[in-house]
């Protein structure tokens, strides 16, 4: 492995959190590029955004040139707005349509049918 690709474990994270990170990171980018065909200027819907993977998603989406909007409950929507993002939406109202060219779901709202339909 080359010296680029690795950094140094602060002392104060465990283990199993830093390998965690690297796990969360990897599905996210797949999420969005291998298999949600995300391109740049695309407008993409990270349902569950203040989670661990959400989190990941939207960071990830933002960095690669997507219009970002993340989806949450009413109790994470300052977290959402302050640290990740400046569009949300409650989490009440994710079945009303809307023009997203890619959605990351991950915490199982509706049946992955259901879900490419509301898009």
């Amino acid at each position: 492995i080359s010296e680029k690709n690795v950094i140094l474990l602060p002392d104060s994270m465990p283990f199993e959190d830093a390998a965690s990170i690297a796990v969360t990171g990897v599905t996210a980018y797949q999420c969005l590029s291998k298999h949600g065909g995300m391109e740049e200027g695309m407008n993409v819907l990270i349902n569950g955004a203040s989670g661990g993977l959400g989190i990941m998603a939207v960071q990830i989406a933002k960095i690669l040139g997507a219009k970002v909007t993340g989806v949450c409950s009413s109790r994470n929507i300052e977290f959402v707005v302050v640290n990740l993002n400046k569009r949300f939406v409650e989490i009440r109202k994710i079945g009303q349509p809307s023009p997203f060219g890619n959605l990351v779901s991950n915490i199982g709202l509706a049946p992955k049918s259901e879900t490419k339909r509301r898009v």
